[in-house]
């Protein structure tokens, strides 16, 4: 990497901030220091003053921009060029810069030498160092850190913050909390809590399900304790810019586990080794026989239901609100169920006031994962109109329980559904099509139950959590 002029750093936030500090220890010369929110203009990073994109101007020095959305980069890139003349030829990439920041670190000053233990066994850590809330990477984790307990066959540990959330029983004693400052995303603090923390459990498989902080330290600590420490990366999301972090982080890696079949393609045209590259299939609870109903009565209300984040920002609820809107222009008979939270809550819930419609739209708020198999029971059709999955844990939950899914073309669907046979995929951003394949399950009531059989039976046979396990025992062997 040629670092040899001065480097733009685009956005001051929690990575940003973090960053010039780093690149400041390491002796690594910070250019301008920009971000579009003008109440920061003037303010000070260290020795740096924030300063306007105006600057930037038919520039033409090296940029790094800092934003944790992968979903903003490309729309900062766009508005680089076309507002400003910027030319992104000499772009840095975030995790690129902080893994040669990194090479200039001295990392055995961050080791506390009275945490290193042996073991003499294998030690399986699961990264989830940004919580255990609500999501699929979460569940997966909690779920398969379980299973690993269960078969003790390994010692199991999920490695994660010091917040307090609702874990299973078995998982007691089993969660290695870290102090980790989310304001300072990659500082040597937060590595140095990392890495101590791993240490003590070597030596260890590291199971990571994200480019970030635990990442990295596994390559640290590969560099230092060869042999002892190994690295697998789940490569979880359904994004090209995802990918080309883990490139940026590839020499982390001793093998990547994807969730679905895109990903692994994408990956292998990238560079990667087809045998350093694996697909799984994330068990959900399937039940042996779908037991159920479904609304094949002309007029009664077809049942509709969504679980997830309630946001605009990739999970598209301004779109959702539009399907319902050409619903009710079409006067379909339907109803629906929101089970999630987020910051889109109460314009759907203007919406159903505006409409007339709150007696068809339930939200629901957050409902415990024991109940979601009920849940999705009681609905004919799964619906997500997200603009990217990876491989949508509610939407392989809610087709294990008989509802057919409705969806956009992200990554990952194919996997599970066949396209007019045991649901529909309509193209990212299409909610008119979407509505309008409600439409044809409403005008076609038998399809609901033909279809929703079929859904059940695709999952039915990917769901073994033993399968699962087997899965993993394989990709340890291979690392090891």
């Amino acid at each position: 990497m040629d670092i040899s002029k001065q480097i733009i750093i685009y956005g001051v936030g929690k990575r940003g901030r973090s960053l010039i500090e780093l690149m400041d220890l390491c002796g690594i010369s910070v250019g301008s220091v920009i971000d579009k929110n003008s109440a920061l203009w003037g303010q000070a990073v260290g020795k740096h003053i924030i300063e306007s994109p105006e600057i930037l101007r038919n520039k033409k020095e090296q940029i790094c921009i800092t934003v944790g959305s992968f979903l903003d980069i490309a729309d900062i890139r766009k508005m680089l060029t076309q507002s400003y003349g910027f030319q992104l030829n000499h772009e840095i990439s975030y995790h690129r810069l902080i893994m040669y920041l990194y090479e200039k670190v001295d990392v055995k000053s961050l080791i506390e030498k009275e945490q290193i233990r042996y073991q003499d066994h294998t030690t399986i850590i699961f990264g989830c160092e940004s919580g255990l809330g609500l999501g699929g990477i979460e569940e997966w984790t909690k779920g398969i850190c379980s299973k690993f307990l269960e078969e003790g066959e390994y010692d199991s540990y999920i490695l994660t913050d010091n917040g307090a959330y609702h874990i299973p029983k078995e998982l007691d004693n089993h969660l290695l909390k870290v102090d980790i400052d989310s304001r300072q995303m990659f500082s040597l603090h937060n590595m140095k809590k990392i890495l101590n923390c791993i240490i003590s459990h070597l030596p260890c498989i590291l199971v990571t399900s994200q480019p970030d902080q635990t990442l990295l330290a596994g390559k640290l600590l590969k560099d230092l304790f060869a042999g002892y420490v190994k690295v697998i990366s789940g490569i979880r999301g359904g994004l090209s810019e995802i990918n080309e972090s883990y490139m940026d982080m590839r020499n982390c890696t001793d093998l990547y586990v994807c969730v679905n079949s895109a990903v692994r393609k994408d990956m292998m045209e990238r560079g990667v080794l087809p045998e350093k590259i694996y697909t799984m299939l994330c068990p959900v609870e399937c039940p042996e026989t779908l037991k159920r109903d479904y609304a094949l009565n002309h007029g009664s209300p077809i049942r509709i239901g969504f679980a997830g984040r309630l946001e605009k920002e990739e999970k598209r609820m301004d779109l959702m609100l539009k399907v319902l809107e050409i619903l009710e222009r079409m006067q379909v008979p339907y109803n629906i169920a929101f089970a999630g939270t987020g910051s889109y809550e109460t314009k759907i819930r203007e919406f159903a006031k505006e409409n007339d419609c709150d007696s068809r739209i339930k939200l629901l708020g957050k409902i415990d994962k024991t109940a979601i198999s009920d849940f999705w029971k009681e609905k004919d059709i799964c619906i997500n109109i997200s603009d990217h999955e990876g491989r949508s844990r509610s939407t392989i939950e809610a087709m294990a329980n008989g509802a057919v899914p409705v969806v956009t073309d992200t990554w990952g669907v194919h996997d599970d559904i066949t396209d007019g046979e045991n649901g529909f995929i309509v193209a990212v951003g299409d909610y008119e099509m979407m509505a309008e394949r409600i439409g044809l399950l409403d005008r076609e009531r038998t399809r609901l139950l033909e279809m929703g059989q079929k859904a059940h039976q695709e999952l039915k046979k990917k769901c073994s959590m033993d399968d699962h396990y087997k899965f993993w025992q394989k990709m340890i062997q291979l690392v090891m």
